[in-house]
């Protein structure tokens, strides 16, 4: 990245001559009339100095002349010194103008990412297991078991255990459900009662 300051000084038939002085020590001027534009400016030095004009920042007094389109006659409108100082400063290649990202938008970004989240039991430890959406192979953190993903579904069934029939809501890919009256535990896919309270029911 190189500065540079220059020297302006107006002249009776309306132009500007600026004089850069470069780092190196340089000095170069440049005639410019009071209705030129930054953009003119910014192709001169670039014709001159082969500095690229999009990479080229000019300040003057903490103010960059981010218009192009700027006339100096109104930039240095009511400036009664004959001498400005303004910085020229060459970005380098590959850098752009874009300002970066605000932390709202970083903010609302991640929170549609975490939007973007399921959950789902595992089949072998029943821990609760986070997965993109669009998953189709989970592998659980806590067993590390590997299953497919099956789009759940909602299902209602009365309690298989005669002295209860409360209605149980469930998923389709849940294997267990547990009723909450009877404390049955019932096996979703052949929806029969494996466990009652602590004691397991004989397979017949």
């Amino acid at each position: 990245m190189s500065t540079a300051y220059g020297q302006l000084q107006e002249e009776k038939d309306g132009t500007y001559t600026i004089k850069i002085k470069e780092l190196s020590g340089k000095t170069h001027d440049f005639s410019v009339n009071q209705d030129g534009s930054v953009g003119e400016l910014k192709k001169t030095i670039e014709a001159k100095l082969n500095h690229p004009a999009n990479r080229q920042r000019l300040i003057w007094q903490g103010r960059e002349f981010r218009d192009d389109a700027s006339k100096f006659r109104e930039i240095f409108k009511g400036q009664e010194s004959r001498s400005v100082v303004v910085h020229l400063v060459v970005r380098p290649a590959g850098s752009t103008n874009a300002p970066p990202p605000s932390t709202q938008s970083t903010q609302q970004a991640y929170r549609h990412q975490q939007a973007a989240m399921q959950t789902v039991n595992c089949p072998f430890c029943r821990t609760m297991v986070q997965f993109p959406v669009g998953s189709r192979m989970i592998r659980c953190s806590s067993c590390g078991g590997i299953s497919r993903i099956q789009v759940a579904q909602d299902v209602q069934k009365p309690c298989p255990t005669p002295t209860c029939r409360v209605t149980l809501a469930y998923k389709t890919n849940m294997q267990y459900v547990r009723c909450p009256k009877c404390v049955s535990t019932i096996e979703t896919a052949r929806w029969r009662v494996v466990q009652t309270g602590d004691r397991k029911q004989n397979n017949t």
